[in-house]
């Protein structure tokens, strides 16, 4: 037992040594509310360290809820509109950020160089009168294009429940990315090509030369979203899917 108590205290004390050469400021933590140093010097004189020791109660962190100012202060501030724009820039006329109006151009406005740039309209409708080069629409919603005779072409890229009517001729109309999109021809302006990407429910609608069934002389044709692909002497040959049968 003697030898024991010996071995003992020479560990504690090798220990200590130890610890005190390391943190000779005194140690850095505490284990149930006192020092190490104080638990081995009692060690050393062979006192009891089973005594529990007073350690100050934790204080407790409440969560405080949020008020109503710093709910206001969180949320993402709001993007402010850009008021309407058009400006005519060259040959360019620059229309953006109209809404719930009609804008209306004359052949005096227009020529065969002038082109068209229509961004971020909303419920605007767009009349030119006369024969112009070109015009291209984007992220525009629920807005009409009525237009005499473009040399060029149609763009409607982005675009929301656009729709457009062509009074005498467009060569070509680009639709890209769009959602129900409606082209609206006559007799003059049914040579046209439409070119559709990524789009749904592209509807032309337009006069046909002999009347239904139902005495309608007048069509309303979606363009084909969904293609069948087969292998024919090693080529892709591929073919709409006549959703009309």
């Amino acid at each position: 037992m003697f030898r024991y108590r010996t071995f003992r205290k020479e560990m504690c004390q090798a220990a200590y040594n130890v610890l005190t050469e390391q943190y000779t400021g005194g140690m850095p933590f505490k284990m149930d509310g006192g020092n190490f140093k104080d638990v081995f010097e009692q060690i050393h004189k062979g006192e009891s360290t089973t005594e529990p020791t007073n350690s100050a109660p934790k204080e407790e962190v409440k969560q405080e809820k949020p008020t109503a100012k710093e709910k206001e202060k969180s949320k993402p501030a709001e993007k402010k509109k850009s008021p309407p724009s058009k400006v005519k820039r060259g040959k360019m006329w620059d229309i953006s950020c109209y809404e719930d109006e009609t804008l209306e151009f004359n052949e005096g406005d227009v020529d065969l160089s002038t082109f068209f740039m229509v961004t971020n309209c909303v419920k605007t409708n767009i009349i030119i009168h006369g024969k112009f080069n070109n015009i291209a629409a984007t992220n525009c919603k629920n807005c009409a294009i009525i237009i005499d005779n473009v040399i060029a072409s149609v763009e409607i890229i982005k675009g929301d429940e656009v729709k457009l009517q062509v009074n005498e001729r467009a060569p070509q109309v680009t639709v890209d990315r769009s959602n129900k999109t409606g082209i609206y021809l006559n007799d003059k302006s049914k040579d046209i090509k439409v070119s559709s990407t990524t789009s749904t429910a592209t509807y032309l609608h337009f006069p046909t030369l002999e009347k239904d069934i139902n005495m309608n002389d007048e069509a309303s044709m979606p363009i084909p979203e969904t293609y069948i692909t087969v292998i024919k002497n090693d080529k892709l040959i591929t073919t709409p899917l006549d959703l009309t049968d």
